[in-house]
């Protein structure tokens, strides 16, 4: 860059060791999660974490408010730039609470409700939501309808009452380009047992699972899994259907 280019937005943030950004699908606007490793105030052991929000054109940088204070697990932007511009954010100690914030003001219009989970992951039309316990959690799982702001109850009665469990330990997950499946991957190297894929439809029903035996593919592993790409235009954004 030019080296007399003067930066849209310039703030100085504290109390931060490491710090993470999650850029807007539009690329207007930032989130920054800062963590640190310990909390100087002695209420968290695991050190504290702020989230902030930068907006083009805006001169001044958001303290995002959390409705129930602590760490933050993970946030992610509705991937569809043509939506008004929202974000779901996963905080606080167990079990943790998830909320829904305007991509504008970053204040919450929803919340989820508390329950074991650390990962947000949208569908990519953004219509789904699952909000996931994964890693070190057992992983619990909740699929979102976002229009309707309702747990997706068509046919899956363990989403429902919030019972639906991956079988083992996930290390990966995706969405399919149609938004209709979700998959749960265990692989190496953090896995080297249980290895499989397990697919369920969009409301949390599971359909399949493919299991994966190392031992009869060595000296190769199951070491990621995901779907095809594919242009958006190439399938519908769908509503539930039977």
């Amino acid at each position: 860059p030019d080296p007399d280019t003067k930066p849209l937005l310039s703030k100085s943030l504290f109390q931060a060791e490491d710090m993470k950004v999650h850029w807007s699908p539009a690329g207007d606007a930032a989130l920054l999660t800062l963590q640190t490793a310990v909390d100087t105030s002695g209420q968290s052991y695991y050190g504290s974490s702020q989230l902030f929000m930068l907006r083009h054109g805006e001169s001044d940088v958001v303290a995002v408010p959390l409705p129930q204070e602590g760490p933050v697990l993970d946030v992610a932007w509705l991937p569809d730039a043509a939506k008004p511009p929202c974000f779901v954010v996963v905080a606080g100690k167990m079990p943790s609470l998830a909320s829904l914030h305007h991509g504008k003001s970053g204040k919450a219009s929803f919340v989820f409700g508390n329950a074991h989970r650390n990962v947000v992951s949208w569908s990519p039309h953004g219509r789904f939501l699952c909000l996931a316990g994964f890693g070190n959690l057992a992983g619990g799982m909740s699929f979102w309808d976002r229009n309707k702001q309702k747990l997706v109850n068509n046919g899956c009665m363990e989403n429902a009452s919030g019972s639906l469990r991956a079988e083992s330990a996930v290390v990966g997950h995706d969405w399919s380009p149609s938004s209709r499946w979700f998959l749960c991957s265990t692989c190496s190297p953090r896995m080297n047992v249980d290895n499989g894929v397990r697919l369920f439809r969009y409301n949390g029903q599971a359909v399949s699972t493919l299991p994966w035996n190392n031992e009869n593919y060595l000296p190769d592993r199951l070491l990621q899994a995901c779907f095809l790409p594919a242009t958006p235009t190439v399938y519908p954004d769908r509503a539930q259907s039977p």
